[in-house]
């Protein structure tokens, strides 16, 4: 999909965004992002579990945290698994 300017004002400086098609282009990604972070990481998730491509996210985002980054997650609590929020 084409790069495009988010509704509501222009993007940062040096910034970008690009739509991705679901988990199987986003996920790779989110993961690469967060691994080339060097100041902050802000997640938000609406369903999680500690399983599967959430385990690769909870070592990513520890491994960002270890380096310094900023790192800052938000759990839907009514989508997620018992004990993850």
């Amino acid at each position: 999909m084409p790069e495009r300017e988010a509704p509501g004002g222009p993007e940062r400086e040096g910034g970008s965004a690009r739509l991705l098609d679901g988990g199987r282009e986003a996920f790779p990604a989110m993961l690469a992002a967060i691994r080339a972070a060097r100041a902050a990481v802000f997640l938000e998730f609406y369903m999680f579990s500690p399983e599967g491509i959430c385990a690769a996210f909870i070592a990513a985002l520890s491994a960002a945290a270890r380096r310094g980054v900023r790192v800052e997650v938000v759990i839907d609590a009514w989508g997620s698994a018992p004990g993850t929020s």
